[in-house]
C-alpha cells in the first residue's frame, strides 16, 4: 500500500465504524451488518496499514488514527447485548473492533518511538524535519540552546519580536 491507499483505507474503516455504531444506537438490523458491509476487507487492510506505518514516519496518519472514533462504545454495547444478536454478528463485530484496536496500539507505539527520536524535545507541530531545521537555525543564531529553550543571552526584546511574528 502507498500513503494514499493507507489514508483511504483508514477513512473507510472509520466510516464503517461510525455506521456500525449508528446501527447499534438505533438497534436496527444489526444482524444484517456482516452481510451488508465488507468487514473482511478490514481484516486484510490492517496488516498492510501497520506494515506501511513501520516503514514511514508519517505524522499525519498517526494524527488521523488518533482522531478516529474510539471502540469503547462498540465493545461495551456488544458485551451488553451479546444475547440479543446472532453469535456470528458478535464474532464479526468483535474482530472488527480488535482490528481497529491493533491500529490504535501501533499508532500509539509509533508515536512514542517517533517522539523518542530526534524530536523528543519538540511540541507536535514542530516535531518533524522542517521544524527541527528551523529551530536548529535559531540555535546557530544563538537565540535558543541545544534543548530549544531561550538562550541566556537572548534579550526580552528579541523574544518579544519573535513572538509577535507568529
Amino acid at each position: 500500500m502507498n500513503r494514499q491507499e493507507v489514508a483511504l483505507s483508514l477513512a473507510e474503516i472509520d466510516k464503517l465504524h461510525r455506521q456500525v455504531v449508528y446501527y447499534l444506537d438505533v438497534d436496527e438490523q444489526v444482524d444484517s451488518l456482516p452481510t451488508n458491509f465488507d468487514f473482511d476487507g478490514v481484516q486484510k487492510w490492517v496488516p498492510e496499514i501497520i506494515d506501511y506505518m513501520k516503514g514511514h514516519d508519517y505524522r499525519g496518519l498517526i494524527n488521523f488514527i488518533e482522531s478516529m472514533f474510539p471502540t469503547d462504545y462498540l465493545k461495551r454495547t456488544l458485551n451488553e447485548r451479546s444475547k440479543k444478536y446472532k453469535p456470528y454478528t458478535i464474532a464479526v463485530l468483535t474482530r472488527f473492533s480488535e482490528s481497529i484496536d491493533k491500529i490504535y496500539e501501533c499508532s500509539t507505539l509509533f508515536n512514542k518511538l517517533y517522539k523518542a527520536g530526534p524530536y523528543e524535545n519538540l511540541v507536535d507541530p514542530l516535531a518533524n524535519v522542517r521544524g527541527a531545521e528551523l529551530l536548529q537555525r535559531a540555535v546557530k543564531a544563538g537565540f535558543l540552546d541545544e534543548k530549544y529553550q531561550l538562550a541566556e543571552k537572548t534579550t526580552k526584546v528579541e523574544s518579544a519580536v519573535s513572538k509577535s511574528r507568529k
